[in-house]
């Protein structure tokens, strides 16, 4: 049906203004990052597996069993449901580590992102945006050598240039919406 599609084609039109902001203005707002977890959490609860429909009944058998039994019963499916996060969450991580040279908002995004989705799609997703994201950085680094070396003198050399991620991530979520 058509609404099926719907919670994919959502994600890529706000994941296409954020990109949008992250390339004129180089950050990205924390509320469309929020905005970007829904359709996950839609696609997510329209499949019949959501973090709700699994906590509520483990909830429930609490009161009657013992803990271990009931989380170790349900805990593989609160797993599944959150493992999407787990990608962002190590991002996030990195751009602590490396002290903003991975954007935390590009951290947000992937862990937004993952909220709805398994870690194996977030982990495909991530794939398809950093091998692009990769060659243009190796562009910029020969530019750049170019500059250093005295054969393209543009601005000085020593400046980091920033690369904005979101757009790389826009591509590879089309790509694999696209393809899969």
């Amino acid at each position: 049906m058509w609404y099926e599609a719907l919670p994919a084609m959502t994600r890529l039109f706000l994941l296409a203004l954020l990109a949008a902001q992250d390339v004129e203005e180089q950050m990205v707002d924390g509320r469309g990052i929020l905005l970007l977890a829904l359709p996950g959490m839609a696609e997510t609860m329209m499949s019949g597996m959501s973090v709700v429909s699994v906590l509520v009944p483990c909830l429930n058998d609490m009161a009657s069993r013992s803990v271990m039994s009931v989380m170790t019963e349900n805990g593989a499916m609160i797993g599944i449901a959150l493992s999407g996060i787990v990608p962002g969450v190590a991002l996030y991580a990195l751009s602590v580590l490396t002290g903003g040279a991975v954007g935390e908002g590009d951290a947000m995004t992937v862990w937004a992102v993952g909220f709805g989705s398994g870690c194996a799609e977030v982990l495909a997703w991530l794939t398809t945006a950093t091998i692009p994201a990769g060659f243009i950085g190796l562009w910029i680094l020969r530019k750049n050598s170019d500059r250093v070396s005295g054969r393209n003198p543009g601005r000085e050399s020593g400046q980091v240039e920033r690369i904005p991620f979101l757009p790389f991530l826009l591509f590879g979520n089309c790509l694999l919406t696209l393809w899969c």
